[in-house]
């Protein structure tokens, strides 16, 4: 399966001050579009697009400052996971618009 990426209206989620699930977020941002998460989908890339967050993979609540920090204009990939146990916060006083791609791997690391 080649990396699906959401549609033009739902490619970013918003990481607000509570922390949220990932699927949560894309339900959200995708709720005008019917679009859905594929069954297979293990792995995602997060990219901070206006601010920085910090994120989780083990289905804990990140704070403000706890958590794996990802700093505005950088991405990560994140493989071979459970989307719905990854959990995003921003950082600090404004909601920061994160893009995401999700998509399949076969073989993660």
């Amino acid at each position: 399966m080649r990396p699906q990426k959401l549609p033009a209206s739902g490619n970013q989620v918003t990481a607000t001050d509570t922390a949220t699930d990932l699927l949560s977020l894309i339900r959200t941002a995708a709720s005008d579009t019917g679009w859905q998460v594929p069954n297979k989908a293990n792995s995602v890339i997060l990219q901070a697009d206006d601010g920085d967050i910090r994120y989780t993979v083990a289905d804990i609540d990140p704070t403000g400052t706890t958590g794996m920090e990802l700093t505005d204009g950088n991405s990560v990939p994140l493989e071979g996971v459970d989307l719905s146990t990854i959990k995003l916060i921003r950082v600090g006083g404004t909601n920061v618009k994160v893009n995401i791609m999700i998509y399949y791997q076969e073989n993660p690391r």
